[in-house]
C-alpha cells in the first residue's frame, strides 16, 4: 500500500518526537554517568590517600617505641575516614551505576540513529512503516523499563539544553519535511526546482 503525503507527515512527526525523546534520554543518561563517575572518584581518591597514609604511619610507628598519642589519634581518625569512604563507595556503587547509565545512553542513541536512518531512506510501504513504528515503540518501552532512573535535575537541565539546541537548528535551516514539501509542490507544478526556503 502506498503512503500518502498526510500519512508520511504523521509518521514523520511521531518519529521526530520519539527521536527527540531518545536523544534527550541519551544525553541525560550520559550526563548522569559522568556525574556518578565524579562521585566515585570523589570518594575513591581520598580513600586511597587516607589508606596509604594510615599504612605508612603504622609501618613507621613500628620502628619507634615512643609514638606520641597525638600521632596515634591522627592515624586513628584517618583510618576511620578511609574505612568510611571505602564503605560508602562500596555501598553507593557509583561506578556500577555509571556504567548502567552509560549503557542506557548508548542504547537510546542507537534508537535515535535508527529513526534518523528510516527518515532519511523512507522508501517503504505502509505496512513496513507500521512494523518499523511498532519496533521502535517496543524498543523505547523496553529501554524505559530496563534503564536506571535519571535524576530529575539532570533530566530537566539536559532536556532544556537539548530543546534549545533543536530550536536553534530549526531557525538556521528548514526541516527536511519542509524542503521535501517545497520541492514536491514545484515538481507537481512542473516548475524548475528552486533553492529551499529559509
Amino acid at each position: 500500500m502506498d503512503m500518502t503525503e498526510t500519512h508520511w507527515k504523521s509518521i514523520d512527526e511521531l518519529l521526530q518526537q520519539w527521536r527527540s525523546r531518545a536523544q534527550m534520554a541519551q544525553y541525560s543518561h550520559f550526563a548522569t554517568a559522568n556525574y556518578l563517575r565524579k562521585l566515585h572518584y570523589f570518594l575513591g581518591i581520598p580513600s586511597i590517600i587516607f589508606s596509604t597514609i594510615v599504612g605508612t604511619s603504622v609501618f613507621a610507628s613500628l620502628n619507634e617505641d615512643s609514638t606520641s598519642t597525638y600521632l596515634r589519634l591522627i592515624v586513628g581518625v584517618i583510618s576511620v575516614l578511609a574505612a568510611g569512604l571505602s564503605g560508602m563507595q562500596t555501598f553507593l556503587r557509583f561506578e556500577e551505576r555509571a556504567e548502567r547509565h552509560h549503557l542506557g545512553g548508548t542504547q537510546y542513541g542507537a534508537v535515535a540513529r535508527e529513526i534518523e536512518q528510516f527518515l532519511f531512506f523512507r522508501s517503504c510501504s505502509s505496512d513496513e512503516a507500521m512494523k518499523f513504528l511498532n519496533k521502535i515503540r517496543e524498543n523505547m518501552d523496553r529501554l524505559a523499563e530496563s534503564s536506571p532512573e535519571i535524576p530529575q535535575d539532570i533530566w530537566e537541565r539536559n532536556s532544556a539544553r537539548y530543546l534549545r539546541k533543536q530550536q536553534a537548528e530549526l531557525t538556521k535551516e528548514p526541516s527536511a519535511w519542509q524542503t521535501l514539501q517545497a520541492l514536491s509542490a514545484q515538481l507537481a507544478n512542473k516548475k524548475e526546482p528552486e533553492s529551499p526556503p529559509h
